[in-house]
């Protein structure tokens, strides 16, 4: 055990260093007017504004929300959540159709896709049901790291587990994969 711990020194206090900096430079969304979130690695400065139906603009780096109960900030909130899974899922679906003709070579039907809110996975593939979950804060993350995880759950589809192969295959197809 302690060898193997050694082998992995470098990368475990790598990870370390990536982890402590991730915590330093967080800054928690606020759904408020002059408050920001994160789309896709970009930070958005929020506006809430009243409006007769409910519907959220993305216009450079500002995010305006109209909504019929501008001032319940809860109302709000959830609209936005509907508005960020919503976006989340047409962005990912995309990522798929990027990916997906890599595994229609192996006569591998496409998968659904799932987008919800996951405490500690950005993702997960159920091969059985040709089904990939995604979790919704991955659409915070960037575009490579979203790339890097529909790439990893379509891969399932072909390697159950994490062996060998999987990387392998992972590594042939982003060979950039571990920078991410």
């Amino acid at each position: 055990i302690h060898s193997f711990i050694e082998s992995k020194k470098a990368w475990i206090e790598r990870s370390i260093h990536k982890f402590q900096n991730v915590k330093k430079t967080h800054i928690p969304e606020n759904i408020s007017n002059g408050g920001t979130v994160k789309i896709l690695d970009s930070r958005y400065v929020v506006f809430l504004y009243y409006g007769n139906e409910n519907k959220i603009i993305k216009d450079g780096y500002n995010l305006y929300i109209y909504s019929k109960k501008y001032q319940n900030i809860k109302y709000v909130k959830k609209q936005y959540e509907a508005y960020l899974k919503e976006s989340a899922k047409e962005y990912f679906e995309n990522v798929i159709d990027k990916y997906y003709p890599i595994f229609a070579l192996y006569n591998i039907p496409r998968p659904s896709l799932e987008v919800k809110k996951m405490r500690s996975k950005w993702g997960s593939c159920i091969p059985a049901k040709k089904r990939i979950m995604l979790n919704v804060c991955l659409f915070k993350s960037s575009v490579d790291c979203i790339e890097y995880v529909v790439l990893h759950e379509l891969a399932h589809l072909l390697y159950n587990g994490h062996k060998k192969n999987f990387y392998s295959f992972l590594l042939k197809h982003m060979p950039d994969y571990r920078s991410i």
